[in-house]
């Protein structure tokens, strides 16, 4: 389900059972750092995907930070990229990642 503006998509988060988040910089237009925070205020622990760095350094620094929050550069084709992190993410520990 795709949710293109914050409030719709925190209202999802309190309502649905959700077991991580992507948040694709280059096709959403909000501000990274802002929407993590307001996900934590609801789910300390849920993963967060991050694709695509920001030109501000220090809010990407911060984000990195955060836990359970991960950056994921935006090479040429970041698909494979996304799932590689996303196994990572929601495998349950010690479970064959191929």
């Amino acid at each position: 389900m795709l949710k293109q503006s914050m409030p719709k998509a925190l209202t999802a988060l309190r309502q649905d059972r959700i077991a991580a988040i992507v948040v694709d910089r280059a096709r959403v237009g909000i501000d990274a750092l802002e929407f993590v925070l307001n996900v934590r205020d609801v789910d300390p622990r849920l993963p967060v995907l991050i694709v695509g760095r920001s030109s501000d350094r220090k809010s990407d620094l911060t984000l990195a930070a955060q836990d359970a929050t991960y950056l994921v550069d935006e090479p040429d084709s970041h698909e494979s990229s996304v799932v590689a992190a996303l196994t990572g993410v929601l495998a349950p520990p010690g479970a064959d990642h191929r």
